[in-house]
């Protein structure tokens, strides 16, 4: 995956044919690589908007220290009630969220 922006799209409509993304039921897995470049997740209102989508958010590329995963939502959400963005920046880092009433929260 080279840098940019990846919004993931409805579940209803699968993954888009993005390819970092699997969608397996109730888990979105985003696999990230960190490898050349920071990364952008943005995770998609409509996913959001169905209660208890786990989302696994994955730095594979073991340099995410150095290129941060920068997380944010498509819409006005929020992630933990206050946080519009969450970074990762830890190698091999990754985070863990669900969607609960319209927002997301990590666990």
């Amino acid at each position: 995956m080279s840098g940019g922006i990846f919004p993931l799209s409805g579940l209803a409509g699968g993954n888009g044919g993005a390819s970092p993304f699997t969608n397996m039921t109730d888990f979105i897995v985003i696999s990230v690589d960190t490898s050349s470049s920071p990364q952008s997740v943005v995770i998609a209102s409509a996913d959001i908007a169905i209660d208890f989508i786990f989302f696994v958010i994955k730095d594979e590329t073991n340099n995410a220290a150095a290129n941060n995963i920068t997380i944010t939502t498509e819409g006005s959400e929020t992630i933990d009630v206050a946080l519009s963005s969450v970074v990762v920046n830890a190698d091999s880092g990754g985070l863990l969220l669900y969607s609960h009433n319209g927002n997301l929260f990590s666990w």
